[in-house]
């Protein structure tokens, strides 16, 4: 039994490693995808994020450097623009204040 929970606990350690390498990598991929965006034309960035998802769509303007996300926000439809604050300012409304 303490051989089978060592290699239980063995396996556990290297899952744990290989999901936080996954989530690196993801981040760095997000952040890149985000400085592409901040980095185009407003309007053809805005384009784009009239065709994604809202929650998707959202997170990445939140990550965007205020100035950019201004500019894109300011070529979208009020529409979609509005559907992407309310994604932004609901996003934490649930956190523990405490």
């Amino acid at each position: 039994i303490e051989e089978k929970l060592q290699a239980l606990r063995s396996a556990e350690m290297m899952l744990s490693a290989t999901i936080a390498q996954a989530d690196r990598a993801s981040e760095t991929d997000i952040t890149q995808l985000t400085t592409v965006y901040e980095n185009m034309k407003p309007k053809d960035a805005a384009a784009l994020f009239e065709e994604m998802p809202p929650q998707f769509a959202a997170g990445v303007v939140g990550m965007m450097r205020a100035d950019a996300a201004a500019q894109i926000m300011t070529e979208l439809e009020p529409e979609t623009a509005y559907s992407f604050s309310v994604v932004l300012a609901g996003r934490n409304a649930n956190t523990p204040t405490e």
